[in-house]
């Protein structure tokens, strides 16, 4: 959201945003203010903490294999419960229009079972 002002969050000058934005219409600027993401690879809870307790280790650590900043955070877990939800939208949406074409006994459930696009198949056929 956003915020003219965070009393909550003020340093040693005022409040330290996370983004400003300007408008140009109204010569104005707005200062945003987000939520932490817990799965951030740069501040979530997990990342501090390793920092700390291993400190430049750790540093060199993830940069000889940056995937461990995703495996240590959750991040690569998101990654792959969103992927499974993709993969399976797609497969219940593919069957679905592949038997609505079977039954209607067109051209296009051959080109459905096929792989091939119905309109791709259409030119030939000019």
């Amino acid at each position: 959201g956003f915020s003219k002002g965070t009393a909550g969050l003020s340093g040693a000058l005022g409040p330290v945003p996370h983004m400003i934005r300007g408008q140009l219409s109204g010569f104005s600027q707005t200062c945003m203010v987000g939520q932490g993401f817990s799965q951030c690879t740069a501040c979530s809870a997990s990342v501090v903490e390793q920092y700390r307790s291993h400190g430049w280790g750790f540093v060199r650590e993830v940069l000889a294999k940056p995937s461990m900043l995703e495996e240590l955070t959750g991040l690569a877990e998101l990654h792959r419960q969103a992927a499974a939800i993709s993969l399976s939208d797609d497969d219940s949406e593919g069957e679905s229009e592949i038997g609505a074409a079977a039954a209607t006994g067109s051209s296009d459930a051959r080109a459905a079972a096929s792989g091939v696009d119905a309109d791709e198949d259409d030119w030939t056929e000019l």
